[in-house]
């Protein structure tokens, strides 16, 4: 696969954040030496050679929308490296660079008015948190009731694909039910030996989460990716930059 020196530098980028925070680059699907980094970077560094690079993005002959997206891009991992290097960022500042939205404030009354509305509501007795705990725990599908569900769906799925375009030899998915992660679900693909992909698909169910993998031929990619909350937002391809609390 032929990767030019840039998106080849903010692949790199990547994964040298992640050496500092495990999890910033949720998947990848690119060349694997790229993800083989020498020891750990200071974040300085990195925060620098960000830096450097959004400028070369920016003089790029790039068409303007992949300029435009990975400077959003850049400008989240900066961030995150500046942070790491011990930067002070507002809470305000940090929503922006990470996730490319303007914060607004909400005033206290309007939770006060939904508080309000949800002591009425809300079934039983008690404090309301402890009494919205216990009807969100309801509707909790036990994880062996998840499992049946979910192979009955996706056999019936795999039969309705097949009607429509058929499915490549050997193609397979597969479910795990998993637990303590930071996400709800998750999916991915990765490559067998021979020429189908394999991806595990991953959903919540009370208390653990299923993880899932699709499984087709598997699509070249060139930058990592990771889960996104909305287009152009720096949680998805180069790493999710997570706002601090």
């Amino acid at each position: 696969m032929s990767i030019d020196q840039i998106s080849r530098r903010y692949i790199e980028l990547a994964f040298d954040i992640e050496q500092h925070v495990e999890g910033f680059v949720d998947a990848y699907f690119g060349p694997p030496e790229l993800r083989q980094r020498p020891p750990a970077r200071p974040p300085a560094a990195i925060a620098a050679a960000i830096a450097a690079l959004r400028a070369e993005v920016a003089a790029s002959d790039y068409p303007d929308a992949r300029r435009r997206y990975l400077d959003v891009q850049l400008r989240g991992m900066g961030a995150t490296a500046g942070r790491l290097a011990g930067d002070e960022l507002s809470y305000a500042d940090e929503v922006r660079a990470c996730f490319d939205i303007e914060p607004t404030y909400t005033p206290e009354a309007v939770f006060e008015t939904a508080n309000a509305e949800l002591e009425e509501l809300a079934p039983g007795a008690g404090p309301l948190a402890e009494r919205m705990g216990a009807w969100r725990d309801r509707f909790n599908v036990p994880n062996e009731t998840a499992r049946r569900m979910i192979d009955v769906i996706a056999a019936e799925a795999r039969r309705r694909t097949a009607d429509l375009i058929g499915l490549p030899e050997g193609e397979a998915v597969e479910f795990s039910l998993v637990s303590d992660k930071p996400w709800p679900a998750t999916t991915g693909t990765w490559a067998r030996p021979a020429r189908s992909s394999r991806s595990t698909p991953t959903c919540r169910s009370a208390p653990a989460a299923c993880s899932t993998w699709s499984a087709t031929r598997p699509t070249p990619a060139t930058t990592p990716s990771t889960r996104s909350r909305r287009p152009g937002s720096t949680a998805s391809a180069a790493g999710a930059s997570r706002p601090s609390s």
